[in-house]
């Protein structure tokens, strides 16, 4: 499961705890149970598959994807107080090699969550002030990053035949995210329509699937720029989005972010220039606020 797949399954789960709260509001309504229905086994199937596709040799579903949110969860413990230990004694160099969220550590490719669980416990490691400081960091918690790294990598390779099934699981999550989202969305045009009728219920359903109150979503977009080689996060790239006679600019934050809010439905195209890197264009953003939020990671290639 990709980043943006995680993000979507995040939105989905968090609408249907909000409904299965709220079951006052909904029950025995035919239209609203069976898309309650529906998403609930859509949930649960994506979580099936995602267990397939981290088969190890010995068909252990647990080990590598358990190892992988362990790990990362425990670095992301080091790696919070980390970012503010460093931004309390002026270290923005080192600072912009751990500038990791929860997410940054949990999911992505193996190679680079291997490299990012290492650079978070060589950087701690190298500061002995940062455990004596304050920060609520143990040196076992630091050490607890490199037994899981240890362990996730020891992890036996994916055999010739687990490769056809892991293929075969990416393959069945993405049709299992189609009937995700379109599960979602239904819900999504049904609470729209109680919005005039029962305000709280209605919004915080929109809520929990991260849309505003209107049915237009409050974030249209998320991009994430990093660098090709090293997957450091850029700032100040500049991106102009344009669509007709429509052009905005907004630049990168220093977490390497641009968050685009409330911009019109449609396909927008996308300028991302930065100095020292190629320009890099992208065309068909479909902006759609019914739908989850589009979130893309683009690297940047130096000149």
């Amino acid at each position: 499961m990709n980043k943006e797949q995680s993000n979507d399954l995040e939105s989905a789960e968090a609408g249907l705890k909000f409904l299965d709260k709220n079951t006052n509001d909904w029950l025995n309504l035919h239209a609203w149970e069976n898309h309650h229905d529906k998403l609930e086994i859509a949930i649960s199937e994506i979580r099936d598959t995602e267990n397939t596709q981290s088969l190890d040799r010995t068909g252990d579903t647990r080990n590598k994807t358990q190892i992988r949110l362990d790990t990362g969860k425990k670095t992301n413990e080091v790696c919070g107080p980390l970012k503010t230990y460093l931004e309390d004694n002026n270290l923005s160099e080192l600072l912009s090699t751990v500038d990791f969220s929860l997410s940054d550590l949990c999911y992505g490719n193996e190679n680079t969550l291997i490299d990012r669980w290492k650079t978070v416990y060589d950087v701690a490691s190298a500061h002995p002030d940062f455990i004596t400081g304050g920060y609520d960091v143990t040196s076992a918690m630091i050490t607890a990053i490199n037994t899981g790294r240890s362990a996730f990598i020891a992890k036996a390779p994916v055999p010739k035949n687990d490769r056809a099934v892991k293929s075969v699981a990416t393959e069945e999550l993405k049709t299992e995210f189609k009937v995700l989202k379109k599960e979602v969305n239904a819900l999504i045009q049904l609470a729209q329509g109680k919005l005039t009728s029962n305000v709280t219920f209605a919004k915080g359903l929109l809520k929990a699937f991260k849309v505003s109150d209107i049915g237009g979503r409050k974030v249209n977009a998320v991009f994430t720029f990093m660098d090709n080689e090293t997957s450091v996060k850029l700032p100040k790239v500049e991106g102009t989005f344009t669509k007709a006679n429509t052009i905005f600019t907004q630049k990168s934050t220093k977490k390497g972010f641009i968050t685009v809010k409330g911009k019109a439905q449609g396909n927008w195209s996308l300028t991302a220039k930065l100095t020292g890197y190629q320009d890099v264009s992208i065309d068909n953003l479909a902006f759609d606020p019914e739908k989850p939020i589009l979130r893309k990671t683009i690297k940047l290639v130096k000149n």
